[in-house]
């Protein structure tokens, strides 16, 4: 038996621009789930998010962290329905949330977000931190970073005390 599908199926994912090539609309991303780079074709029609504000396809440059909506072309490719910039090389993010888990030696921490509950790899500068006896898993922290194109990097990190009640 033959089963015809009558709907155009849709997909999502979410990962970082390896390349992207304006005069083909061809965009490439590395997710965390595929070993090869996913293809996907941008057309005038693909709408481009920075937060809430609809940006250019100039604003798509190798390193920049994406979610895209994208679903079938007629020649087999997919092409891209929206691409949201979710962190630009060079952007500031503040995080807060609880450490769930540490390692001073590599200089990484991971971070259950109070704002999104998301986790959130961080990574740290070990010689700056390490004598502080206040970070350990379980505490409350409050790390400004700066995504460098892989990942985010802390350049202020505070514990926060519990509050006396």
């Amino acid at each position: 038996s033959i089963r015809v599908k009558t709907t155009n199926s849709t997909g999502e994912t979410q990962g970082t621009i390896t390349n992207y090539r304006a005069d083909k609309g061809e965009l490439e991303i590395r997710d965390a789930l595929s070993p090869r780079s996913l293809k996907i074709h941008v057309t005038p029609q693909t709408r481009v998010l920075h937060g809430d504000q609809i940006v250019s396809t100039n604003d798509l440059m190798p390193g920049t962290l994406v979610a895209v909506k994208f679903g079938p072309q007629q020649n087999g490719g997919d092409v891209a329905q929206e691409l949201t910039l979710l962190a630009v090389p060079g952007s500031s993010f503040t995080f807060a949330g609880r450490v769930t888990s540490l390692d001073l030696r590599l200089g990484v921490l991971v971070l259950d977000s109070s704002t999104d509950h998301k986790t959130y790899e961080i990574y740290f500068d070990p010689s700056v931190v390490a004598s502080s006896d206040k970070l350990r898993e379980a505490a409350d922290v409050t790390v400004i970073t700066r995504f460098d194109g892989n990942r985010y990097v802390a350049r202020t990190l505070t514990v926060n005390l519990p509050t006396q009640q």
